[in-house]
């Protein structure tokens, strides 16, 4: 089985307690504590032009670069403990929805050059240090359909597919997959529909109602996925957060892609990348089938913060980076692939 939450609805139904979540990180971010109040920007959403809202718990003017060279050397030492254990890592790093949408931030409000210019710092520090990447930003500027939803947080099905056609592509180069002998059911059909985003929902009431609800374009959600979505045949394991997640499309496309099933181990941003990945490590579903592949996913705005960042993640999942590291290297040890 799958470490996923698989419904859209349960994330907006735990609202009270995400508020009280991103107050601490907004708190600790200081992101627009040094900004003059305007009506535009609540304590955690900026309401941009057409009612398209944007996180302040990310960071328009700080690119955080001190924590994003110590990431980068966490995920180094993590590169390097997976290959001791023959399992090759690929980075995804999915890009600040702000830089994509820069008309829509309201008036006052804009990226800083130094973030601007961050994502492709990200990229070129991963490339320095020899940890396989590649240009999610490209690949999103290359869509002629929308590549986030105007009031929620994530990506669009377009991108997530889009995205994961790419990965794939990337991970042949990377490492030989064997022959899939799985038959794996077609994708889902797309279909339209009404949803409330994440990001409206941390909204005052009035605001809520104001925006109202998003039409978006979504794949049909049937037991196919569960085909497609299978880690116990797997030798691609992604390790995520909610981009990550079947309803969005990013884990089956890369399964269409690849002929063969993928395994998913992704949970809600507030957990944080590292005991998400490390949490898979030391899993059973990893004891029993090793992966010949992970695809570590990420997002731009929180890239910087470590695995003992304070206010960005739940307590439960801190810890030191050298106590993340020592989880990573026992768990994964010398081991060998399991017969596909």
């Amino acid at each position: 089985m799958n470490d996923i939450d698989r419904s859209l609805p349960v994330r907006r139904a735990s609202s009270t307690a995400r508020r009280t979540f991103l107050a601490s990180a907004l708190a600790a971010a200081g992101t627009f504590a040094s900004r003059p109040a305007r009506a535009a920007v609540t304590s955690l959403i900026i309401e941009g032009k057409g009612d398209w809202l944007f996180p302040t718990w990310e960071s328009l003017t700080d690119p955080g670069t001190a924590g994003i060279a110590s990431a980068v050397e966490t995920i180094a030492a993590t590169n390097a403990a997976l290959r001791t254990g023959g399992i090759d890592l690929l980075v995804l790093v999915v890009p600040l929805k702000a830089r994509l949408y820069p008309d829509k931030l309201p008036d006052g409000v804009t990226v800083s050059p130094a973030v601007e210019s961050r994502y492709a710092s990200i990229l070129a520090q991963l490339t320095a240090a020899k940890i396989p990447t590649f240009d999610v930003d490209a690949v999103l500027r290359g869509l002629a359909e929308p590549t986030f939803f105007r009031t929620d947080y994530h990506w669009t099905e377009w991108s997530a597919e889009a995205v994961a056609q790419v990965c794939a592509a990337q991970l042949r180069a990377l490492v030989p997959l064997p022959p899939s002998t799985a038959a794996l059911p077609p994708l889902g059909a797309w279909s339209q529909d009404q949803h409330e985003g994440d990001l409206a929902s941390l909204l005052p009431p009035d605001r809520q109602k104001a925006v109202g609800q998003e039409a978006i374009t979504i794949r049909a959600i049937d037991a196919s996925r569960e085909e497609l979505l299978d880690g116990s045949e797997a030798n691609v394991h992604v390790v995520g957060n909610s981009f990550s997640m079947p309803y969005l499309g990013f884990p089956e496309m890369l399964a269409e892609t690849l002929k063969e099933p993928v395994g998913v181990s992704a949970k809600f941003g507030n957990a944080g990348p590292w005991e998400t990945m490390v949490e898979y490590l030391e899993s059973a579903p990893f004891r029993s089938k090793r992966p010949r592949a992970i695809v570590w996913q990420f997002v731009e705005g929180l890239f910087m913060h470590g695995p003992a960042a304070t206010g960005f993640w739940d307590v439960a999942s801190l810890m030191s980076d050298q106590t993340f590291l020592a989880r990573v290297t026992k768990a994964v040890g010398t081991g060998t692939h399991t017969a596909s």
